[in-house]
């Protein structure tokens, strides 16, 4: 996702389905816990003994026998033969993405700010049986598209919402 300022920043999006919204409390804490143990682990595999994550990422490839990926990363962060470049690379990015401030979990966000059209619609269709505006309250609709409720322009066509080439 890009941010205003132009610079890249990662996203992890989990669709949480529940018939009961009462239980929203008990997910929200289920969601921290989750994202607690992802920190935890991406924190503790700093290294492992002298071997740097960036090393370990590019040993797996090699292991699991995607030759293709671990060339790719030696190309684009080396010369295309020495490995410690690449590792020192991956490393870096591995520290910057799941580092302080790391992981944060944030509610209340209409899902427009971060996914296309198509992918709400997909929720929409996939996880709350919905096929076209109509079905959903105004609530709902307001969780999709920021200002959906109290300005109906902000909705996109149902039907114009597909999925791009460009994003395949």
């Amino acid at each position: 996702m890009k941010t205003s300022k132009g610079s890249t920043q990662s996203v992890i999006m989990f669709v949480i389905e529940t018939s009961d919204m009462k239980s929203a409390p008990s997910i929200q804490k289920m969601v921290a816990s989750i994202v607690q143990d992802l920190k935890k682990c991406f924190k503790v595999y700093k290294k492992t003994g002298s071997v740097s994550r960036g090393s370990a990422f590019l040993d797996f490839l090699l292991g699991i026998g995607n030759q293709g990926l671990h060339g790719f990363f030696l190309r684009k962060y080396s010369d295309g033969v020495h490995p410690e470049p690449a590792a020192d690379a991956l490393t870096a990015i591995f520290d910057a993405t799941f580092n302080d401030p790391g992981l944060k979990l944030s509610w209340n966000i209409s899902m427009d700010r971060f996914l296309t059209n198509f992918d709400i619609k997909q929720i929409l269709v996939n996880h709350a049986n919905v096929t076209c505006w109509d079905d959903l309250p105004d609530a709902d609709k307001e969780a999709c598209f920021q200002n959906s409720s109290t300005d109906i322009s902000r909705l996109p066509s149902w039907n114009t919402m597909v999925k791009h080439v460009d994003y395949i």
